[in-house]
């Protein structure tokens, strides 16, 4: 329920719009909540086993409440905010954050909660609410007032209770967000089913004496069953037979007038519907209509004949559209059939008790339906998790009647009682004959429950099971199974690494079933392995290329903020470090148009601009520097920025602006870009006293690097290219003791001594120099500046192309 890797704690902040005063929650997946107020005191409970820390801003916060505090208790963070004046509360969500909004007035409305009263399966009554995406069954005891209450988080959106409610069991108080129980003695049940809380005892809720008359028994009598459609009486198993009568009542409906036209339609579609033809019933009965002829009996009669039809070939919403209608309510025949179509309609609460309310009713269908009746009925009462009704409705069973789709779907619906009784090898047994069969349906789901049971007992073959797996889950497509087991298959690729395979598997999950609690659940465990992928080192295992690919097909999965911008920059920066600069700034150009604003926006930039000069694309730079211009930036920012746009200008043949842009800078990156200004404008001489200046204020002479050492003999030739002897003679002196050991001594020896510049051996050395590549160094000068503070830095300027080659 909760992610591994959930932060280890959430600090919410206050902003305020107008007068009102919101509290964000920055969650990083759909959590769920409570809130209520009692007396001045605002409650939250919320889900999550993130600590939730005291906002920042407690001065704002100090307007409208007198304390905030948080009680941990382990997977569940209670909030207790003390209202100092009286505020309304509301709880909206931005994105996956909670808002809690204090002010005069509600900024948006609570969708409401309803509590409806239903029959339980005991024949007693419960409350049902309608909370819509329910989470956890709280106990709560409040420390204010001392009583106990039993409070329902919800997933958003908000929906609340709008008012009190009292019942002779217990008082439902008014909620923000969420249900909140207060019962009135001990013996008082919630749990969560599906969209719905359900409030129950035993024995029953106490109820008016109205109620308790309407209330509907388990055996019906002859008044219940006025739309009673007697299939078995219709079944004709003679070919010929079915031949004649089916000609004689198409004739009679044919040829009848008025009312009796429509009952012989009737009549008609009934047999149909009885012999196994329930899309020609469908068809007759469009053509009766939803107004037919021959008053309300005959009315009701078609209704329920359309549903039974709708039912028998698998259209249980439109079914339920019919029969779940207050005429049908207390009909002994539609429970029946509701039975079918609610747990075709995965609502098995509902099948189960519409199928105890009308079990005395199944011996008088075919076997064919009494069938698949006792089939839903046992589905029904497994998923409820009602072992003693699912043995009960087993035995029933006639396997005599069975063909082999019904053993097959007999041999399944054993092995998962099996596992209601944790009687494994029992069921793996089941689930084996089911396999065997190679049954569709059966098959798939029987294939889908061993892996799992194989799984759990720690038997499982992890390779073969994903190849199995895979291969059924792509042969089988249609309703919730799909999504289960593509869950499954998820997991088993992200165990084996396989997480491209992983992630494929569940984007193809959530397209399908974007609403399915099992996919939203998937699809939250692979952002968590996607975050540990790109943010916590495992890409690192994988090649360059293929990380990259990766995070490109599922961008999808990265989390909103800092983490997600996080996950983009350590990408970026290894594909930096393996010389990808054009990916780099592909991947860092999607985060600064998608991702970024502010300052940090402008950070980035920086970022992607030096790769951009790193691939020698200074037009790109300057670009990106420019459309990212922000006011408020810090000095360290602005000056950083300032120095790339300067290179961006000197790569791009705009050396007189670059300078200007220097002239108020100092620091050994700003001396090296106005080196390569002036040579490459051919002002040598300019160019050989910055040289001759920057490694004259060095601390050791003596121990110059490589790159230092050709600098060196760089300012000697822009020297003797300046005509200037006085500064060879200068620089000679001050370096020769240096560059005596060095390699590059006779180099240097020979530009500081007496030569012409025509000479051949000359022109040799002035092209090696001015063929160094000024950027290389400007690189290096840069990484040492900026490389601290996290920039992001190229180790080599890519290959100068041949139009460019002797320019640096």
């Amino acid at each position: 329920m909760y992610p591994d890797t959930a932060p280890a704690a959430i600090q919410p902040y206050v902003s305020q719009v107008g007068s009102t005063l919101r509290i964000v929650f920055p969650f990083e997946q759909d959590t769920a909540a409570a809130v209520f107020r009692r007396g001045n005191t605002v409650w939250t409970i919320i889900d999550t086993t993130s600590a939730i820390d005291t906002p920042k801003d407690m001065k704002s916060l100090s307007a409208v409440a007198s304390d905030f505090s948080v009680i941990a208790g382990g997977d569940t963070q209670v909030v207790r905010i003390d209202l100092a004046q009286d505020r309304l509360a509301t709880l909206g969500s931005e994105g996956r954050a909670w808002v809690l909004s204090l002010g005069d007035m509600v900024l948006t409305p609570t969708e409401p909660i309803s509590l409806t009263r239903e029959r339980a399966q005991d024949g007693g009554y419960e409350m049902v609410a309608n909370v819509d995406r329910p989470a956890r069954v709280h106990q709560f005891v409040d420390p204010l007032v001392g009583d106990k209450l039993e409070v329902v988080t919800a997933y958003p959106p908000s929906r609340g209770m709008l008012r009190d409610q009292k019942y002779v069991d217990f008082t439902a108080l008014r909620t923000v967000h969420g249900l909140a129980i207060k019962p009135q003695h001990d013996g008082l049940n919630i749990q969560v089913e599906n969209k719905l809380a359900v409030i129950s005892m035993e024995g029953g809720l106490v109820l008016s004496s109205a109620d308790q008359q309407r209330a509907l028994r388990s055996g019906f009598d002859s008044a219940n069953r006025l739309s009673f459609v007697d299939l078995d009486r219709l079944l004709v198993s003679d070919p010929a037979r079915y031949e004649q009568q089916y000609d004689d009542l198409a004739s009679t409906a044919a040829s009848a007038k008025g009312g009796a036209r429509d009952a012989a339609r009737l009549d008609l579609a009934q047999f149909q519907l009885a012999n196994g033809f329930a899309y020609e019933a469908l068809g007759v009965l469009s053509v009766i209509g939803d107004k037919p002829e021959g008053g309300d009996d005959l009315v009701q009669k078609v209704r329920l004949t359309t549903a039974i039809a709708d039912t028998v070939v698998n259209r249980s919403t439109e079914a339920l559209a019919i029969l779940n209608s207050a005429k049908l309510a207390n009909e002994g025949d539609a429970l029946f059939w509701r039975t079918i179509a609610r747990a075709d309609n995965n609502d098995y609460r509902g099948a189960l008790e519409d199928a105890f309310a009308s079990e005395d009713l199944a011996r008088n269908y075919p076997a064919w339906a009494r069938k698949r009746y006792t089939f839903a009925a046992i589905r029904a009462a497994v998923e409820t998790g009602d072992e003693d009704s699912a043995d009960r409705l087993l035995d029933s069973i006639d396997t005599a009647e069975l063909n082999v789709e019904e053993v097959s779907q007999l041999h399944l619906l054993m092995g998962r009682v099996d596992e209601l009784k944790d009687q494994s090898a029992e069921a793996i047994d089941n689930y084996g004959q089911v396999i065997a069969a190679d049954i569709r349906p059966t098959r798939a789901e029987a294939i889908y429950r061993t892996l799992k049971l194989l799984d759990k007992e720690g038997n499982l073959n992890l390779d073969k099971a994903t190849a199995t797996l895979s291969a059924e889950a792509m042969l089988w497509r249609g309703n919730g199974l799909e999504a289960d087991m593509q869950q499954l298959l998820a997991g088993f690729y992200f165990r084996q690494n396989n997480f491209r395979a992983g992630f494929e598997t569940v984007k193809q999950a959530v397209s399908v079933y974007p609403e399915s609690p099992p996919v939203n659940a998937l699809r939250d465990q692979a952002q968590r392995i996607f975050v540990d992928l790109f943010l916590n080192g495992q890409a690192e295992a994988l090649a360059p290329i293929d990380a990259l690919s990766l995070f490109y097909d599922f961008r999808e999965l990265t989390p909103p903020g800092a983490r997600g911008d996080e996950m983009i920059r350590n990408l970026a920066r290894r594909l930096v470090k393996i010389d990808l600069l054009p990916q780099a700034a592909q991947l860092l150009d999607y985060q600064l148009n998608n991702r970024l604003k502010g300052a940090a926006k402008a950070q980035v930039a920086a970022d992607l601009a030096v790769i951009y000069l790193a691939d020698r694309k200074p037009q790109d730079a300057l670009r990106v520097l420019g459309s990212t211009r922000t006011p408020g930036l810090s000095e360290a920012l602005t000056r950083q920025r300032r120095v790339l746009e300067a290179r961006s200008m000197i790569d791009g043949g705009r050396d007189e602006l670059a300078l200007d842009l220097l002239k108020s800078m100092q620091g050994r990156d700003v001396d090296q870009l106005r080196v390569d200004a002036h040579w490459r404008a051919k002002r040598y001489g300019d160019a050989a006293e910055l040289l001759e200046a920057m490694y004259d204020n060095s601390t050791d002479i003596q121990s110059l690097s490589q790159p230092a050492r050709m600098n060196v003999i760089k300012a000697a030739v822009g020297y003797v290219l300046a005509g200037d002897r006085l500064g060879q003679s200068r620089l000679r002196a001050k370096f020769s003791d240096a560059m005596v050991t060095a390699p590059e001594w006779p180099m240097f020896d020979y530009v500081t001594g007496t030569i012409t510049t025509d000479s051949l051996e000359f022109k040799n050395v002035a092209s090696a120099v001015s063929g160094l590549d000024g950027l290389n160094s400007f690189l290096s000068a840069y990484r040492q500046t900026y490389g601290a503070d996290g920039a992001m830095v190229p180790p080599f300027a890519a290959k100068p192309d041949l139009k460019v080659a002797g320019s640096g």
